[in-house]
């Protein structure tokens, strides 16, 4: 990957010379390359990618089972006031 991406940046400073940018063919050549590098590190890495959800951050939630009772008694006693 180092190696592809320093050619590219050696060819680009050359192409810089002569024209604005590269030709289409040379930028699909280096697009493949780049390509199959992903692939083959993805291969060999496999368990990356299968994590398709982010790990939640911070506290769990409070389940409902442990303060339900005292909602339970306010709901009741806000009914009874109204």
């Amino acid at each position: 990957m180092r190696e592809l991406l320093l050619e590219i940046k050696k060819r680009v400073d050359e192409r810089k010379v002569i024209a604005d940018e590269l030709d289409k063919q040379e930028v699909e050549t280096f697009q493949m390359r780049y390509s199959k590098i992903i692939e083959k590190g993805i291969a060999s890495n496999p368990s990356s990618v299968l994590h398709d959800r982010p790990k939640k951050r911070g506290r769990k939630k409070q389940s409902e089972k442990s303060f339900g009772s005292v909602k339970g008694e306010r709901a009741g006693n806000i009914s009874l006031y109204v």
